[in-house]
């Protein structure tokens, strides 16, 4: 059509030719007022209050409406004083219009003889209406008018930079401290707690500007990381906090145990439908009133078109003139009308045809676009729709495509988390099950301790009582030795005359008991010192020789003694013999003394062995004591260890039990695809214009990798059929060399989770050929696959192919 050139708009193409008929109808109904002067008069004095009550009630309608629009910038202002007083001023003029125009509308109301009680409810519920948007003015920009908000403000953000305070302390305190591995490892963690928190409370101050859910969950992620530090720090370095740093911590643990409540109260009324005060009030209230107070405007818009009928009706004769002036002026409009209803629905049936089409394919998921992609050839709406169409089509495509790609990746990880977890699970079993049998062996070690300081304690006393009796033996000895200078004086007073000999023999004969005795008891002693030699083992060997040596000479002594006892019984027939009997005994108590003088000093040597002895007994019940007391700490310790693996183990049959709900998700979300038709998205990862041997697409598998005596588990972050790129933690000093073999334990995908554990994992050589630094925590690694057979590369293809479905 020609005007399609000069208005290319079908809206405005429709407002041409509507304002053909209009300009019509206009011409037509001048005759007719020319020809009805008396029905125009009539008319107006019935329009002259139905038009203006009319007028004015869709003028109360929409000043009422401008309140509520400005109640609702009001709301939304937020800390924005001068959009907020803007929108104030705005509602404020609303309402000064409001009661304007409510004014006019009950006179024009009462002429029309509308109920004065109806009138009455109306302005009532203004009233009303005007006092309920009044409590949210006062209140939507207030901390009252969100309790979250209020909560964070006033409680949550000022306890968590009071504990970012005190972890400052602590770390300035430690910072003054002597470094060693545990003080350090100790400096990392509150330094790490202090990031953590300074993080949770810029994601608060975040939350308070955006009100978005991500900012929660980056709270939450902060908190978690926050909770780790803590739990690192309570179990392995508590106990290096000096005084200051004590006290800090207890302060910050108390407040740490306050914050936890209070986010989640605050996230929870943020979640609920009160946490807007103002919105809610606006919904529940103010918009059903408004509601209301348009049913009852539109109840009086009722009233005067019943009014207005009435004197429509009464004038109803008068139009039987103009009837044939009508009808004619009727047929032209329905010409001109039909042929333009003719002209644009035969533009519009083809395209809206096609768009119907289009929809029906689309409402049974069919989103392929290759075969009936819309043309577009001009611009006005209709086409417009079009384009958008196409590019709606293409996007949700495209969309569906990634979800259907991404879900089959989604049930495979799902398996993979659950056999982690039951690997993590197991593991945590079989540490549990050496509990016990760790805890059986201190225990044992603990009684041979005890046992040991027992025996260190007999021992003592044992060494105790050999100090004495060496203490008496060395007493014995002294006295012997006096008692042989008694001798040798008597024996020189037998040498000054053979004459007294008869004399002095009786007391040679006691002094010879004496000695006698004296033997006895040097041979008792030196048995009793031979038995304690012996009880002394080893260290004892030497005092036992001596000992012997002490026992020969008392035998030696006592035999002298007897001689003696002969010579003196001899003693009158062998004066001649007495000279050199003597001469012998003078020698032979010389010899005597020489002994006993080395029996004394074996016997102050023993002494001090003795007491070396206790001393380093003493030292042993010392070291044994410490033991004992480190073996109960190291106790402690494992028994809290073992507790942490038990709940490790928990926690990952957990992770299993999540792992099955997601791949059921999984599952769903698959069976769902299945009922859509779209245009397959190749999911290719690799750059335009790359030449490689095989196109690589992203999945994440669970391998092994093996290579000398190092063995790592990781997840490939790319795939092909003739290679894979893997990720290695440098933290976990994971790392390959370039260009060496490595050996591959592939967990291909299954259909259910019995069927993944139970399977044959495929075992694949590969090589490293490519090896990148992405950043200090993970090194890049290419692997080409080393194929042997005919199975291998089948494989690699299903498991391609498994991913680019």
């Amino acid at each position: 059509m020609m005007i399609s050139r000069f208005v290319p708009g079908i809206a405005a193409q429709m407002l041409l030719a509507f304002g053909v008929i209009t300009s019509l109808g206009i011409f037509s109904n001048f005759f007719v007022y020319l020809s009805t002067g008396t029905l125009a008069q009539n008319f107006t004095q019935v329009s002259s209050v139905s038009i203006p009550l009319v007028n004015v009630n869709s003028d109360l309608k929409m000043n009422i409406l401008d309140s509520l629009i400005a109640l609702e910038e009001q709301i939304i202002t937020g800390s924005n004083d001068t959009a907020k007083n803007n929108a104030i001023a705005q509602r404020n003029t609303a309402w000064r219009d409001i009661d304007s125009d409510f004014e006019a509308l009950a006179q024009f109301a009462r002429e029309t003889g509308f109920d004065e009680v109806k009138l009455n409810t109306i302005k009532g519920h203004l009233q009303q209406l005007k006092y309920e948007q009044k409590v949210i003015s006062d209140i939507a920009n207030t901390l009252d008018n969100e309790p979250a908000v209020k909560l964070l403000v006033n409680e949550a953000i000022p306890l968590a930079e009071s504990m970012v305070a005190l972890l400052a302390q602590m770390i300035e305190i430690e910072r003054e401290e002597d470094v060693d591995e545990d003080r350090f490892e100790l400096f990392k963690l509150l330094v790490d707690s202090e990031i953590s928190f300074a993080t949770a409370i810029s994601e608060l101050r975040a939350f308070l500007l955006t009100r978005e859910q991500k900012n929660i969950d980056g709270f939450d992620q902060a908190w978690f990381q926050n909770s780790d530090a803590f739990v690192s720090i309570l179990d392995d370095y508590e106990d290096l906090f000096t005084e200051d740093q004590l006290e800090y911590w207890n302060a910050y643990s108390e407040e740490r145990e306050k914050l936890a409540p209070i986010t989640i109260r605050a996230f929870e009324k943020q979640a609920s439908e009160e946490s807007n005060f103002a919105n809610n009030h606006l919904r529940k209230v103010i918009k059903p009133l408004t509601a209301t107070i348009f049913d009852e405007l539109q109840a009086m818009n009722q009233h005067v078109t019943d009014v207005t009928k009435q004197g429509i009706d009464d004038t109803q004769s008068a139009l039987s003139n103009m009837f044939i002036v009508l009808a004619i002026s009727s047929i032209l409009t329905i010409i001109i009308a039909g042929t333009i209803s003719v002209v644009f629905s035969n533009k519009l049936k083809n395209r809206v045809q096609s768009l119907l089409a289009r929809a029906k394919n689309i409402s049974v998921g069919d989103f392929k676009t290759q075969t009936d992609y819309f043309v577009i050839r001009s611009n006005d709406e209709l086409n417009q729709l079009s384009e958008s169409f196409n590019h709606m089509t293409l996007s949700l495509s495209s969309t569906i495509s990634t979800v259907r790609r991404q879900s089959r990746q989604v049930g495979h990880s799902a398996h993979q988390v659950a056999a982690i977890a039951t690997e993590i699970s197991t593991v945590a079993k079989n540490e549990n099950s050496s509990y016990s049998e760790v805890m059986r062996v201190i225990e044992s070690f603990m009684d041979l301790l005890v046992e040991s300081g027992q025996a260190i304690e007999q021992s003592q006393t044992v060494l105790e009582q050999a100090k004495t009796q060496a203490d008496t033996g060395i007493a014995a000895v002294n006295s012997n030795l006096d008692e042989m200078n008694k001798t040798v004086d008597v024996v020189t007073l037998a040498s000054a005359g053979v004459e007294e000999l008869k004399t002095a023999s009786e007391e040679i004969e006691s002094v010879t008991d004496a000695i006698s005795t004296v033997a006895d008891q040097t041979a008792l002693i030196a048995l009793n010192a031979a038995i304690e030699a012996a009880r002394a083992g080893e260290q004892g060997r030497g005092f036992a020789v001596v000992a012997d040596e002490v026992r020969s000479l008392a035998q030696r002594t006592a035999n002298s003694t007897d001689e003696i006892r002969n010579v003196i019984s001899q003693l009158t027939n062998k004066v001649g013999d007495v000279i050199r009997l003597m001469t012998d005994i003078i020698h032979q108590v010389d010899v005597s003394k020489t002994r006993s003088d080395e029996s004394g000093q074996a016997l102050r040597a023993m002494t001090t062995t003795i007491e070396s002895i206790i001393d380093a007994n003493d030292q042993i019940a010392h070291r044994s004591d410490e033991q004992s007391n480190q073996m109960l700490e190291m106790q402690l310790k494992l028994q809290h260890l073992f507790s942490s693996l038990q709940q490790n183990a928990e926690k990952a049959q957990m992770v299993s039990m999540i792992g099955g709900d997601l791949y059921q998700t999984s599952e769903l979300v698959n069976s769902l695809m299945d009922g859509f038709h779209f245009d397959e998205d190749d999911g290719l990862v690799q750059k335009k214009h790359e030449k490689r041997r095989s196109d690589r697409l992203e999945a994440k598998v669970k391998i092994k990798i093996s290579q000398d005596d190092k063995d790592y588990s990781t997840i490939t972050r790319e795939l092909s059929c003739v290679g894979c790129g893997i990720r290695l933690s440098k933290q976990l000093n994971q790392e390959l060399d370039i260009d060496s073999a490595v050996m591959l334990v592939m967990y291909l995908p299954r259909k259910n989770y019995k069927e993944y554990m139970d399977q044959a994992p495929m075992k694949i050589t590969a090589r490293v050929v490519r090896k990148e630094d992405k950043n200090s925590e993970y090194t890049y690694y290419g692997l080409e696959f080393s194929a042997k057979d005919t199975d291998q590369k089948n494989a690699l293809s299903e498991l391609y192919e498994f991913f680019d479905q």
